[in-house]
């Protein structure tokens, strides 16, 4: 998933750098680094696409970690 992608995603879900911060527990300009390429964090970049990934499931109604396991 592309950064453009994440970005659009979070869009999608009507939630502001801000909702997801809180969430994930860091600072909005963290987030605002990796949505505009300018944190090569791996960690942190998977960590907030788990995170919209997650928000995505719930939205659906859906279990994004049975999903995950049953996937593999």
């Amino acid at each position: 998933m592309t950064r453009e992608e994440l970005r659009l995603l979070r869009l999608y879900l009507g939630l502001t750098l801000r909702d997801i911060a809180k969430l994930m527990n860091c600072t909005k300009q963290t987030l605002s680094n990796i949505e505009n390429g300018k944190s090569t964090n791996t960690m942190t970049l998977l960590f907030y696409k788990k995170t919209l990934l997650h928000l995505l499931y719930r939205n659906l109604g859906l279990n994004y970690d049975e999903y995950q396991n049953n996937k593999s």
